[in-house]
Protein backbone atom coordinates (compact mmCIF):
# COMPACT_ATOMS: atom_id res chain seq x y z
CA UNK A 1 0.00 0.00 0.00
CA UNK A 2 1.14 3.28 -1.11
CA UNK A 3 1.80 6.30 1.83
CA UNK A 4 -1.19 8.99 1.84
CA UNK A 5 0.17 11.98 0.25
CA UNK A 6 0.32 15.04 3.01
CA UNK A 7 1.31 18.61 2.60
CA UNK A 8 2.41 21.24 5.08
CA UNK A 9 0.19 24.82 5.30
CA UNK A 10 0.34 27.77 7.27
CA UNK A 11 -1.94 28.80 9.44
CA UNK A 12 -3.22 31.38 7.52
CA UNK A 13 -3.50 29.44 4.41
CA UNK A 14 -5.03 26.65 6.06
CA UNK A 15 -7.86 28.97 7.58
CA UNK A 16 -8.34 30.05 4.01
CA UNK A 17 -8.59 26.29 2.38
CA UNK A 18 -11.02 25.57 5.61
CA UNK A 19 -13.59 28.65 4.91
CA UNK A 20 -13.48 27.79 1.28
CA UNK A 21 -14.19 24.57 1.66
CA UNK A 22 -16.92 25.25 4.30
CA UNK A 23 -18.35 27.67 2.03
CA UNK A 24 -18.54 25.59 -1.34
CA UNK A 25 -19.94 22.76 1.17
CA UNK A 26 -22.99 25.33 2.01
CA UNK A 27 -23.48 26.21 -1.47
CA UNK A 28 -23.88 22.76 -2.53
CA UNK A 29 -26.08 22.05 0.07
CA UNK A 30 -28.49 20.30 -1.97
CA UNK A 31 -26.14 18.15 -3.13
CA UNK A 32 -25.09 15.94 0.18
CA UNK A 33 -22.42 14.14 -1.75
CA UNK A 34 -20.56 16.59 -2.38
CA UNK A 35 -21.10 19.25 0.81
CA UNK A 36 -20.56 16.49 2.95
CA UNK A 37 -17.05 15.33 2.33
CA UNK A 38 -16.26 18.87 2.15
CA UNK A 39 -17.98 19.99 5.86
CA UNK A 40 -15.66 16.94 7.06
CA UNK A 41 -12.73 18.31 5.24
CA UNK A 42 -13.42 21.45 6.76
CA UNK A 43 -14.02 19.70 9.87
CA UNK A 44 -11.29 18.14 10.30
CA UNK A 45 -8.67 21.22 9.07
CA UNK A 46 -10.52 23.39 11.58
CA UNK A 47 -9.51 21.18 14.59
CA UNK A 48 -5.75 21.08 13.35
CA UNK A 49 -6.05 24.67 13.45
CA UNK A 50 -7.11 24.60 16.99
CA UNK A 51 -4.19 22.33 17.95
CA UNK A 52 -1.35 24.51 15.41
CA UNK A 53 0.49 27.91 16.47
CA UNK A 54 2.23 28.32 13.04
CA UNK A 55 1.32 25.19 10.13
CA UNK A 56 -0.88 22.36 9.86
CA UNK A 57 -0.07 19.02 8.30
CA UNK A 58 -2.88 17.79 6.07
CA UNK A 59 -3.07 13.84 4.55
CA UNK A 60 -5.54 12.97 1.80
CA UNK A 61 -6.47 9.59 0.70
CA UNK A 62 -9.24 8.65 -1.48
CA UNK A 63 -12.17 5.93 -1.86
CA UNK A 64 -13.52 4.85 -4.75
CA UNK A 65 -17.42 5.29 -5.15
CA UNK A 66 -19.75 3.81 -7.89
CA UNK A 67 -20.52 6.36 -10.74
CA UNK A 68 -23.78 8.33 -10.01
CA UNK A 69 -26.19 9.52 -12.65
CA UNK A 70 -24.85 13.38 -11.95
CA UNK A 71 -21.26 12.24 -12.71
CA UNK A 72 -22.33 10.17 -15.82
CA UNK A 73 -21.63 12.84 -18.53
CA UNK A 74 -25.07 14.11 -18.62
CA UNK A 75 -26.25 17.56 -17.48
CA UNK A 76 -29.23 18.63 -16.14
CA UNK A 77 -30.80 18.93 -19.61
CA UNK A 78 -29.86 15.01 -20.62
CA UNK A 79 -27.75 16.10 -22.84
CA UNK A 80 -24.64 14.28 -22.76
CA UNK A 81 -21.41 16.82 -21.84
CA UNK A 82 -17.94 16.50 -23.05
Amino acid sequence: MSPTPSFTLDVETATAFRDWLFETGVENYAEPQIANPLAELAAAIDGELHDSTEYVAISASTTAFPPTDRSAGVDDAGSETH
